[in-house]
């Protein structure tokens, strides 16, 4: 897999960090990011996944090298489709049921090639020792009349480049044109993150200006967090 091959995983011993809402993190350090998918279904077609590993890594390998770029809305795009269907397969590794991303969230990726409705995807920049990172938390937030709103959240470090990944779902009677407001805890989010999704028309730079760190009002386990509701 390109990734691995990016990373440098396949021949150095590499740090590898993975944690799921509030269980303690588990890290290990070996040869092989690989990870088992324990929940397969029609969502996971080869096809459309192959040929958007393609279409994405020429954009995300300059980024994992650290290199700064202009990523034009074509590779916000292709960046912000490969994100949502990695948050997904992670989310597959999961033993337990009750999964966010439904078959139809999956089939409406594969088919419509870009993250489904109520999704927003950032980039960052890490410097810390950590090679390959996941942390992944269901939220339970409010819309504007109190309504429960559900929210997945879905953090990925591979070597400089951190992606997040954040979904959420309305109640079916909620009009998509819903405004909903989400806090942040207090940080300099605004400068570690640039938002790829949904894109802008006009090309946006990487790295952003504030680099995620191991430690620090700037690290990347505060990033994870940065968003405010009640972990489930």
């Amino acid at each position: 897999m390109w990734l691995l091959a990016a990373l440098g995983v396949e021949t150095r011993r590499t740090r590898i960090r993975s944690e799921r809402g509030t269980r303690p993190p588990e890290t290990w350090t070996g040869f092989n990011l690989s990870v088992t998918v324990k929940h397969v279904c029609q969502r996971c077609n080869n096809r459309w996944k192959s040929a958007l590993e393609g279409r994405a890594q020429s954009f995300l390998r300059p980024l994992i090298a650290s290199k700064a770029s202009a990523l034009e809305p074509a590779a916000q795009a292709a960046i912000a489709t490969w994100a949502i269907k990695t948050a997904m397969v992670f989310e597959g590794t999961r033993v337990e049921g009750d999964w966010f991303y439904s078959t139809d969230d999956c089939k409406f990726v594969s088919e419509r090639g870009r993250p489904p409705a109520r999704t927003s995807v950032w980039l960052g920049n890490y410097v810390g020792n950590t090679v390959a990172f996941s942390h992944a938390s269901d939220l339970t937030g409010s819309i504007q009349d109190g309504q429960p709103m559900a929210i997945h959240l879905t953090t990925l470090a591979f070597d400089r480049l951190v992606i997040q990944v954040a979904s959420g779902k309305l109640p079916g009677d909620v009009p998509l044109n819903t405004v909903v407001d989400v806090d942040m805890t207090p940080g300099p989010w605004n400068e570690a993150a640039v938002r790829v999704w949904p894109s802008a028309p006009e090309a946006v730079a990487w790295p952003p200006a504030v680099a995620l760190k191991d430690t620090g009002d700037a690290s990347l386990d505060r990033f994870c967090d940065r968003w405010v509701g009640t972990e489930g």
